[in-house]
């Protein structure tokens, strides 16, 4: 027992305190938040008035010659000051009206609560979002940087959820549990404190389950994240290093990560069904009993038949909102460990300080007997290389065997097991991974388009400059497709550019790394979606942009590199010659014969 309130204490205070990390998001939107609060409980406050207009409604037209004006509830009093005495000639009209009116405030509060709700909840996630990449940019370990782009995104969305959703829901339904439980001990004492019993009886149960409740949904998260992890590492096992001959052992694996994640979910879910089984049992129970007892006091006559619907009313009111509670002290509860994740990521203690780079100075690359695995697999074996300033570099690798690989590794996300690398004579691991990125322009493989506008997906929210997109347009190729969008530049793109083919999509990749100018561009099998004319008149754009900067093409394909000042033929994760191309044409050894194949391929 002592050790169970010793662990519940420790699960409150780090409850507490991501509490207060959603807190430090929030307080700048409190004043929205407190607004859109406030709004719903004014909703909620009209919306329990509609039983009442109800409930005049039908006693004056059972018997309104006769009506007891005691029994009536204090709403009629309010109607007869503000219209006089109601004639059950205009009764219904007066009523309509009246009716109308109150769900017209209902829904005009609901939705400025809403609108409040909205925009607090999503500059909270802004200020996270921006709070998040800023640290991911600073990471330098690739899987760890995998492992957020898949799950923070997620997280933040929970913020969004617990200020839009699970707050308001937690603070709604305590406002309705305490005044339709009031309004209910005005209509009949006996039904409310049978409601008020099932309501305690509720919470009791619902917060018991909690602790298990989350328990098991932490398995789930943890079991899931396992498997999206095994099915990670099989599909950069394909895209990068095309390992096969490991199918079976790998659909074991993931087989094995699958059935462990759903026997969690089928354990948590039964736990949750039977929870709500039981709760919907309490309130089902709590309702009927009420409902029996304002009808044994109608029976007496002690209550009238319209006071009978508004304690059925009141009854169901009250009891919803109890399970509602548990519900939303549950999402809570759910909804803090995700963002947990999150709060442990930003507030992880930064990497010492390390070096600037500026670029005034010479950014020779030198890799140094470097060794890099991925997926258990040997990718380079003491591999070394001099790429001096200020030239153009075709390096030619086969398919699968590390091209990305390559440049990853200099721009930090892959980290080398053995050797060094260093730029412009500094180890990249003692250069600030920002300062050694923004020394480099990068056009990946596979492009990722944002839902924003065309300028912004060019520019990436830099400094805006006119000659230069003009020129970079120019270069990329891009100004058909500029002017097939509606808006030209201004023209929003949807979320991966739903709508653009692929060569489309390319060209923005393309413009991005142009307009950014860094003094060394790294080109990743970019142009394998395009025909041969265009990719060599690209590529001759990009050199003689480039001519006192430095170029490196990462390519299988001898036509993409074969303006480059300098050819480097890279096999089995070691260099085996370097030269113009007629030099190594001319040496007729590794490099001529993969020429040969390459040419007889394209033939």
């Amino acid at each position: 027992m002592f050790r169970l309130i010793i662990c519940n204490c420790f699960d409150i205070i780090i409850c507490m305190n991501i509490v207060k990390f959603v807190w430090v998001y929030l307080k700048n939107y409190k004043s929205k938040f407190i607004l859109g609060l406030l709004l719903s409980a004014l909703s909620i406050f009209f919306m329990l008035i509609l039983p009442q207009i109800t409930q005049l409604f039908i006693d004056s037209i059972i018997d309104f010659s006769n009506t007891d004006l005691d029994r009536l509830s204090p709403f009629w009093t309010v109607i007869t000051k503000i219209f006089g005495d109601i004639l059950f000639s205009n009764l219904v009209t007066t009523l309509c009206i009246l009716f109308l009116i109150i769900v017209l405030l209902k829904n005009i509060f609901e939705y400025f609560s809403l609108q409040c709700l909205f925009r607090a909840s999503s500059n909270s996630c802004g200020r996270l979002r921006a709070d998040c990449f800023r640290k991911l940019s600073k990471t330098c370990c690739f899987p760890q940087k995998s492992e957020i782009y898949v799950n923070f995104t997620n997280d933040i969305s929970d913020l969004f959820d617990l200020i839009y959703k699970s707050y308001p829901q937690f603070f709604t339904s305590i406002i309705k549990i305490i005044l339709a439980l009031t309004l209910l001990f005005l209509v009949d004492i006996g039904s409310a404190l049978c409601i008020t019993l099932f309501i305690i009886l509720i919470i009791v149960v619902g917060l018991k389950t909690l602790n298990k409740a989350v328990k098991n949904f932490n398995d789930i998260r943890n079991r899931r994240s396992r498997m999206q992890q095994v099915a990670e590492e099989a599909v950069s096992e394909i895209r990068e290093i095309k390992i096969f001959n490991r199918e079976e052992y790998a659909l074991k694996k993931f087989g094995l990560a699958s059935k462990n994640h759903s026997d969690s979910n089928i354990k948590g879910f039964g736990f949750i069904n039977k929870t709500m089984l039981v709760l919907d049992i309490l309130k089902v129970t709590g309702f009927a009993l009420a409902i029996l007892l304002l009808a044994l006091s109608c029976f007496k006559y002690d209550i009238s038949i319209g006071f009978f619907v508004l304690g059925f009313s009141y009854s169901l009111i009250a009891v919803t909102a109890a399970k509602t509670f548990v519900d939303s002290i549950q999402d809570i509860w759910l909804r803090l460990v995700r963002i947990s994740r999150a709060m442990k990521f930003i507030n992880e203690g930064n990497s010492p300080k390390l070096n600037n780079l500026s670029y005034g100075e010479k950014l020779d690359i030198k890799i140094n007997n470097v060794k890099v695995d991925l997926n258990e697999s040997r990718i380079f074996e003491n591999f070394s290389l001099k790429l001096p300033y200020g030239k153009s570099y075709g390096i030619v690798i086969g398919q699968g065997e590390g091209k990305s690989a390559f440049a990853k590794m200099l721009l930090k996300f892959y980290n080398v097991l053995e050797g060094n690398i260093y730029i412009a004579r500094q180890n990249i691991n003692e250069i600030d991974v920002c300062s050694l990125r923004n020394q480099f322009s990068y056009i990946s493989q596979e492009p990722y388009i944002f839902e924003d506008t065309l300028l912004n997906n060019i520019i990436l929210f830099d400094e805006y400059n006119k000659e230069r997109l003009e020129e970079t347009i120019l270069l990329c190729g891009l100004k058909t497709l500029i002017s097939k969008l509606p808006n030209g530049l201004e023209s929003n793109l949807t979320e991966r550019g739903v709508g653009l083919s692929s060569q489309e999509k390319q060209k923005i990749n393309f413009a991005r790394a142009i307009y950014k100018q860094a003094p060394i561009l790294i080109i990743d099998s970019s142009f394998n979606k395009f025909s041969k004319a265009f990719s060599q008149k690209t590529i001759k754009n990009f050199l003689d942009l480039y001519k006192y900067k430095t170029v490196i093409i990462l390519s299988e394909r001898i036509e993409d590199v074969e303006f480059c000042d300098e050819i480097i033929y890279i096999k089995n994760g070691k260099v085996e010659e370097s030269g113009t191309l007629k030099q190594l044409k001319d040496s007729k050894k590794e490099f001529y014969n993969y020429f040969r194949e390459s040419e007889s391929t394209n033939e």
